[in-house]
């Protein structure tokens, strides 16, 4: 099981990490050559409940493909019958179509500015999460007339932190960690190697019928970490990626 990001808004290529350190190879790249977009590659992002879709239409003249570039539009909406929204915007996403997990994303893109409006171009899960345990990528946003764009990661780790504010942080100081450990038990010694390897989703393997989500396998990951900086024969419980 993997997970993997959906690119919502414009995308023009995205590249993995290859086999060699620092080094990356073209997965993916779309330079809208044509005279409408790829719908091998792109979904038009329709109505939907959130903040962000209340005002998405998929209307043609919202989409224009001209000299390399897609074009989104922003409008105000003049045919009340036909859409309730006062305004209706284009948008497109990547989702189920191409995904990315580890690696570089480049994006060339243009904004207008106008009040009201919020182009933006996201990362967001390729499969359905609930926000925003999933995690989410903001590549760019940009309102109305501000002068700055806004770069964001979202988490559930951030969103704890804004509706908690005594929350505690602690940063702990790098500090290297010897090869081998020795420790004086009863009648003897123990010596312990470093472990320092960080399992995957693929290196589980399920032994049981009933099927695990997302969420359980990133909780078992985490206390797989903590319980490596844990007493000898503790038990560590963990549940939304924190201690029980």
């Amino acid at each position: 099981m993997k997970l993997k990001t959906t690119l919502a808004a414009l995308l023009f290529c995205a590249t993995a990490l290859a086999s060699s350190p620092h080094k990356y190879r073209l997965v993916w790249q779309d330079d809208f050559n044509g005279t409408t977009f790829d719908n091998r590659s792109w979904t038009k992002i329709k109505r939907g409940a959130p903040d962000w879709r209340k005002y998405m239409s998929d209307a043609d003249s919202l989409y224009a493909v001209r000299d390399g570039k897609l074009v989104l539009r922003g409008a105000l909406n003049t045919n009340l019958e036909a859409d309730t929204a006062r305004f209706v915007t284009g948008g497109l996403y990547t989702k189920r179509k191409h995904a990315v997990r580890y690696g570089k994303v480049e994006v060339h893109a243009r904004f207008d500015c106008a009040q009201g409006v919020w182009p933006a171009i996201w990362m967001k899960p390729d499969y359905e999460v609930k926000w925003p345990h999933g995690g989410e990528i903001d590549i760019m946003e940009h309102l109305n007339h501000d002068n700055i764009a806004y770069q964001t990661v979202h988490s559930y780790y951030t969103q704890i932190l804004k509706q908690k504010k005594n929350r505690v942080i602690l940063v702990m100081k790098p500090f290297e960690v010897p090869s081998v450990q020795c420790r004086t038990v009863l009648n003897g010694a123990l010596v312990q190697e470093r472990d320092i390897h960080v399992e995957t989703p693929e290196e589980l393997k399920q032994c049981t019928t009933k099927g695990v989500t997302p969420e359980q396998v990133a909780d078992l990951l985490f206390a797989n970490k903590v319980v490596k900086h844990s007493k000898s024969n503790s038990i560590v419980l963990a549940k939304n990626k924190m201690l029980i």
